[in-house]
């Protein structure tokens, strides 16, 4: 008898590996001990990879840079075939800050996150980012244009620090579920996206046990 095919999951990060990234790396690996096959996109290339992740590296599909051919060839697809779900998110995404500088900086990061989608188009395995940035809207991207459901994990100040936010309620309240890395990140959370269900908000503390 033939063994199961492996589960997929799919991993998109800003930028990775890096030099601060030591849990994705232990977490990675303990996925894949518990039989997960994991793919790795990061938005953009590294640049100081540390000697623990160097077997990362070669295995990690970079999406940017991207070519301006691909990346309005991304638009007109989605312009083609999703036409009223592209327009949402170029409408949501920007009005879903408290400021007009934050919803123009969002739109950029929209604008990559549809190109992500489109490389990832013929792709249905779940996505997980971390960090509430750019690789979390990706991650919507792809879920609301292609259908990939997301989860991501919701560190530091992206989620606790109100002028790092972008665009987070349309994040949260489009996620299958939400890693916080604290009890006070996920009672901020639920502040922020009443919406979103207890059984959707899962507590993974990263940190060093002090006793």
């Amino acid at each position: 008898m033939s063994e199961p095919a492996p589960r997929r999951l799919l991993y998109v990060l800003d930028r990775f590996p890096s030099d601060t990234l030591n849990f994705v790396y232990n977490e990675i690996r303990a996925l894949e001990d518990e039989g997960f096959a994991i793919d790795i996109v990061s938005l953009m290339p590294a640049v100081s990879v540390p000697e623990e992740a160097r077997d990362f590296l070669s295995r990690t599909s970079n999406l940017r840079p991207l070519s301006a051919r691909e990346l309005i060839g991304a638009f007109l697809h989605y312009l083609l075939r999703r036409p009223l779900t592209l327009l949402g998110l170029m409408i949501r995404v920007p009005l879903d800050n408290d400021s007009p500088r934050k919803g123009l900086k969002s739109l950029a990061h929209l604008a990559v996150g549809v190109a992500f989608a489109h490389r990832m188009r013929n792709r249905r395995e779940p996505i997980h980012a971390h960090f509430a940035f750019k690789a979390c809207l990706a991650a919507l991207c792809a879920s609301r244009l292609n259908g990939n459901p997301y989860s991501f994990t919701a560190h530091g100040s992206a989620t606790v620090y109100p002028p790092s936010r972008y665009s987070l309620a349309s994040k949260l309240r489009g996620a299958a579920f939400v890693v916080a890395v604290s009890d006070y990140n996920a009672r901020v959370i639920r502040e922020l996206c009443p919406e979103l269900t207890a059984d959707r908000i899962l507590v993974n503390r990263t940190g060093i046990r002090l006793a």
